[in-house]
């Protein structure tokens, strides 16, 4: 028969077994010796299959390693030494890695890392489409309305991002010189040449009427006076730089033959056909009494005689006067 104890060494591949066996025969008579076993761990780890030459994304080279397994325990596996050659357009990584068991033995493997970018950039700060005045839209001396802006590139591998911006203006199909559409363009092109592309509309357009600057003031005249001379307004509008004023006419009568109401009606249009209306009114009235130009002397007559009739005369500033007269005694 035996028994045995291990004795354990300093890692997991290395310990003792003693073993002890006993002889007896029948009698009881016994005869025994001592087995010493060394048991030891002296291969190293194997790597995990891997490629010699492969590809790994950019953003994950940082996460990408190999693996190993060993006869007796676990591996890690570290990479000691790391060289970033040309090669692609983000470089070949030479990568040599060591692998080390629980008992201090080592394997060691090289590896050739083509970094890879298949991943278009991120346009960041993009404005949604919009609708703008035409007063709020000017073009500069380079052409452009508006300009690259804040818009920029973001690349998950992190390297610059080139943007190239255009803008092109569209006609939008009515009759408004001062309406149209801008289409932005942002192109996003990372140190791999992968693109991406963003867009923002802007439709101009010209909902503002003109505004009088210069209008002429209503007016209350005299009958007898002479009608006012026309006076045009002037307008400005803040797309139009030559504004069209039209004029229309109309009256009412007063409450009596000289007495009745003119007014001018001025029509300011801009080219995209807003309009603004506003009136002159003028007031003509009759304030002024017809004056006498003949009135009969004072006279005595006999009580005998028949009182003569003789009328008085008189004219008006504007029209027509009826003479009347009544006898007090």
């Amino acid at each position: 028969t035996y028994n045995e104890e291990t004795l354990e060494g300093n890692c997991a591949g290395y310990y003792t077994i003693i073993r002890t066996w006993t002889a007896t025969d029948e009698c009881g008579n016994t005869a025994e010796f001592v087995q010493t076993i060394n048991v030891q761990d002296t291969t190293g780890p194997v790597f995990n299959d891997y490629e010699f030459y492969t590809q790994v994304a950019c953003e994950d080279i940082d996460d990408y390693t190999l693996t190993a397994t060993d006869n007796c325990g676990s591996a890690e596996v570290e990479i000691i030494e790391e060289v970033l050659n040309s090669g692609g357009c983000m470089g070949v990584l030479y990568r040599i890695y060591l692998a080390t068991d629980e008992c201090g033995n080592t394997t060691q493997v090289e590896q050739y890392i083509t970094i890879t970018d298949y991943t278009a950039p991120i346009l960041v700060n993009v404005p949604a489409d919009a609708t703008m005045e035409c007063s709020d839209v000017s073009q500069g001396e380079d052409g452009l309305f508006f300009g690259q802006g804040d818009v920029v590139g973001e690349d998950n591998c992190g390297l610059d991002v080139e943007i190239i911006y255009s803008e092109e203006v569209l006609e939008d199909g009515d009759d408004c010189p001062e309406s149209y559409i801008i289409v932005r363009t942002w192109v996003a092109i990372d140190y791999c040449e992968n693109e991406a592309m963003a867009q923002q509309t802007i439709t101009v357009e010209d909902t503002t009427a003109p505004e009088f600057v210069e209008f002429p003031q209503d007016l209350t005249i005299e009958c007898s006076d002479e009608l006012p001379e026309l006076v045009y307004p002037t307008a400005e509008d803040n797309c139009d730089s030559n504004v069209a004023i039209e004029l229309a006419l109309d009256s009412a009568s007063g409450d009596c033959d000289g007495e009745s109401t003119i007014f001018r009606i001025f029509r300011a249009f801009d080219n995209c056909g807003n309009e603004t209306m506003m009136v002159q009114t003028i007031t003509i009235e009759d304030t002024t009494a017809p004056e006498f130009t003949f009135v009969p002397d004072a006279t005595s007559v006999e009580c005998n005689t028949e009182i003569p009739l003789v009328l008085a005369t008189a004219e008006d500033n504007c029209g027509d006067v009826s003479v009347t007269f009544s006898d007090e005694i």
